[in-house]
Formats: structure tokens, sequence, C-alpha cells
């Protein structure tokens, strides 16, 4: 969910539920919905309602772009003592392409470098979109 999108979406609609209430009596009478203009309070809930499906809808629309910030889950593995021991940690990172949901995106990380990731979620309202980054990806190259 998008609170951004959520406050222009619901002001742009709430706007037109007044305009609409407004030109009630001339709407009804043009359109035959006898009854529907009359009550502010139906269309506001209306306006309420599409204003939160548009901002649920927003980040799979829109997907990540260029420059946005993410943040990173690396898992790798490496060998220890009598086996190999897994770590995993998380590290923002800013994206180098744009993707959607299960597509493989370039991420530059804090150290410099620039590695593949797989997109695995969109941001949410406290929450940067989350990427995945393992030990199949390749290193690419150095940023200066």
């Amino acid at each position: 969910m998008n609170l951004r999108v959520f406050a222009t979406v619901l002001a742009v609609l709430t706007a037109g539920a007044l305009a609409a209430y407004g030109f009630g009596p001339a709407l009804e009478q043009s359109s035959g919905w006898i009854g529907f203009f009359a009550s502010f309070w139906r269309l506001e809930a209306i306006a309420l309602a599409a204003s939160i499906a548009a901002s649920f809808a927003w980040p799979h629309v829109r997907g990540l772009r260029k420059g946005d910030k993410a943040v990173a889950v690396v898992t790798r593995t490496r060998h220890a003592a009598g086996g190999r021991l897994a770590e995993c940690f998380t590290v923002p990172v800013v994206l180098l392409d744009a993707g959607r949901k299960g597509s493989r995106v370039a991420a530059a990380m804090p150290d410099g470098t620039v590695e593949y990731a797989v997109v695995s979620s969109y941001g949410g309202v406290f929450s940067a979109a989350t990427v995945m980054v393992s030990d199949a990806e390749l290193k690419v190259s150095k940023v200066d």
C-alpha cells in the first residue's frame, strides 16, 4: 500500500464526490439514476474504496525502477571447519535496472560492487522493496 497514492486518489475522488453531490439533481435527471447522487456518504464510500484499491495496486502497476532503494537479502555459504556455514544478512541497495517481481536486476551494494538480484517483493507502507542475492548470482563490477 502506498500512502501517497492513497491520499492523492482520495483527494481527487472526494472532490469528484462533492461535485457529483452538488450537481446531483441535474445528474439524476440526465442519467436516470434516481437517488444515487443524493447521498454524499455513499459517494464518499465509493471514493474511499477506490483509493484503497488504487494504493494496493500501485506497486504492482509501477514495479521497480532504476534508482529505487531496496533491501537486499544476501545469502552466502562458505566452507568452515567440518562442513559448510550458511550466513544471511540484509543490506540497503540501489537498483540499477527496472524490474518486476521475479525478474533479475542489477543492484549497487554498499561496498561499491554491483550484483545481480531477483526481485522478491514490492515495498509496503513501512517496508522497502526486497531483492534476493545468493551465491549463484555473479559479481559484475566495481562502481566508481
